[in-house]
């Protein structure tokens, strides 16, 4: 009688220990919430930011002097892994919310990134380039071992997502093309979901109780929201503007969002995979990409936020102008208008900086004449604002290998092209790993390979190179599409591709530009409405170009506004 005294109370208390261990999972519940992070590029570098997943604005998250991509939500709730570069290294980092600590993950040289967790958190699965082409490899938290996923295979092995606790999903280019693989963990065998060369596929997202994978499918033209599965491929895409970049599962799989790209940046949406409305959550917001969702602690991140910005700049106001010659630059007229001059240098010395040599001292036009018109020419060119730069349209070779290519594009029915420069140094201090296939656009390929298809798509290539591109729309230099139009048609004339070519808007139109650097009487002699009518240059075009149009047609019928 005198132990069972002794024991209720102890009873009693492991009683109560218990119940309170069983309502914890319950009661922490109701401190997270559902947010989404992606990655962010201002003022030339990419950071986090985060917002509610019921919309909002876009939060800092990370404010580094680097560059932060790939975010990946522990199942924690609030720790974030992240590829991030530090002093020219792209390695694994994580943050712990909580405390606002990075920790570096993974140490070596070569660029790594796309991080996954295991569903217990225990593991990482990432891609390296430590082995001289992109493998998937997997990291043990606890003990740091790593263990390389993919050696046997030499094609590009990445942005890897967890199937289950036993399987990963991922890219491969082993069938010359994006195709998902799964990846057993128990003796690291791997196997095409399904592969097709006319269809690209990336970003493979489980969807708990369904049939199929959805993934980002780029077919044609188009890029959508899709489902992978070889017997269900008939049920139409989620999306439906044609330009998704980058999606991400909600973490009870019920609901997906994207990222749709239009020309003036990028808008998330939000839809039930059950039916009913799409949301419109956020945007447009220029080069947002990488997109992640997740269940977080709700003070651990708010905690972390940075104090909102606006986003909008001030108007910009045309003001007078003039040329400046560039007397260290190697081209026929080596001029720029002078408000364009600063962001050129800075985009010269970015890239200087990155590959160790002047790639924009020698380029192949700047600025034209305001008289200057041929047939393979626009009459309205921003060259003649000296607000724009046409880089060279080769760098040649160096030990069998092409310094440079361009990766297409397609974005609404127009294309693009990316151009790439490969790195001198192959080590991992420049660059990131070219993981889209480079168009061939040789005279064999345009002419005998693929003639009136402007060439084809080439082999994936291994090795590092710089995005040209990226690092020119930072600076404010927007590429322009391929001319595709009967007369000049870039499948069949290379001058109508235009994948060197980039001018600097600066928010003007082009006559705005032209004003600062001519006088009316000068601009109305080449550029009135009797000339421009007289060179048949559609009226929608004379209207974005910003000309002065007469009173009896500024008010147009509606097929005749800008399309």
């Amino acid at each position: 009688m005198h132990y069972n005294l002794h024991i209720k109370p102890l009873l009693v208390l492991l009683f109560a220990l218990s119940f309170f261990l069983l309502a914890a999972p319950a009661l922490s519940q109701g401190t997270r919430e559902s947010w989404m992070v992606a990655a962010r590029r201002t003022e030339g570098q990419s950071d986090l930011w985060a917002l509610p997943a019921n919309g909002g604005p876009w939060q800092r998250l990370t404010a580094t002097t680097g560059d932060e991509r790939w975010p990946a939500w522990h199942p924690n709730g609030h720790t974030l892994a992240y590829a991030a570069r530090r002093d020219r290294n792209w390695d694994i980092y994580s943050l712990e919310l909580r405390t606002g600590q990075e920790r570096r993950l993974t140490t070596d040289p070569h660029f790594e990134g796309w991080p996954a967790w295991s569903p217990d958190g225990r593991f990482l699965a990432f891609a390296s380039f430590r082995e001289g082409d992109l493998d998937l490899f997997l990291l043990d938290i606890n003990s740091n071992e790593v263990r390389n996923l993919t050696a046997e295979s030499p094609a590009h092995d990445f942005e890897p997502s967890w199937e289950d606790a036993n399987h990963l999903l991922f890219v491969s280019t082993r069938d010359d093309s994006h195709d998902i693989f799964r990846l057993s963990l128990a003796d690291d065998t791997a196997s095409p979901l399904l592969t097709s060369e006319q269809r690209s596929e990336r970003q493979a997202m489980v969807v708990p109780g369904r049939q199929g994978i959805l993934v980002v499918a780029a077919e044609g033209r188009t890029r959508d929201l899709a489902w992978l599965d070889a017997a269900t491929s008939h049920r139409p895409a989620l999306s439906w503007a044609g330009g998704v970049t980058h999606a991400a599962l909600s973490p009870d799989g019920g609901s997906v969002a994207w990222l749709e790209h239009r020309w003036d940046g990028e808008v998330l949406y939000r839809r039930s995979l059950e039916g009913g409305e799409t949301r419109r959550l956020n945007g447009p917001i220029p080069q947002v990409s990488d997109l992640a969702w997740g269940m977080v602690e709700r003070d651990a991140l708010r905690a972390q936020l940075q104090p909102l910005q606006a986003d909008a700049l001030p108007p910009y106001t045309p003001q007078p102008s003039e040329f400046v010659r560039l007397s260290d630059v190697e081209t026929t007229a080596p001029r720029l208008s002078e408000q364009a001059l600063p962001a050129f240098q800075t985009m010269r010395a970015r890239v200087a900086g990155e590959l160790g040599e002047d790639f924009l001292g020698t380029v192949s036009e700047l600025v034209r004449p305001i008289h200057f018109s041929s047939e393979e020419s626009d009459y309205l060119s921003w060259h003649k604002a000296g607000r724009a730069v046409d880089t060279l349209l080769d760098l040649g070779w160096r030990r069998g290998i092409h310094l440079m290519d361009v990766v297409r594009e397609d974005w609404h029915g127009d294309v693009y092209w990316r151009y790439w420069i490969r790195c001198p140094q192959q080590d991992g201090s420049c660059g990131e790993p070219l993981v889209e296939a480079p168009w061939d656009l040789t005279l064999h390929a345009r002419r005998e390979r693929a003639p009136g298809q402007g060439g084809l798509r080439g082999p994936f290539i291994a090795g590092y190179y710089i995005d040209f591109t990226h690092i020119a729309e930072d600076e404010g230099w927007e590429r322009i599409s391929s001319y595709e139009i009967p007369e000049f048609d870039w499948r069949e004339n290379m001058v109508a591709l235009e994948y060197w070519h980039y001018q600097y808007t600066d928010g003007l139109n082009w006559y705005e530009a032209m004003s600062e650097l001519y006088s009316p009487d000068e601009l109305n002699e080449m550029f009135g409405w009797a000339e421009l009518r007289e060179r048949d240059i559609p009226l929608w075009r004379l209207r974005s170009k910003g000309i002065p149009l007469p009173a009896d047609v500024r008010t147009v019928p509606a097929e005749m506004v800008i399309p």
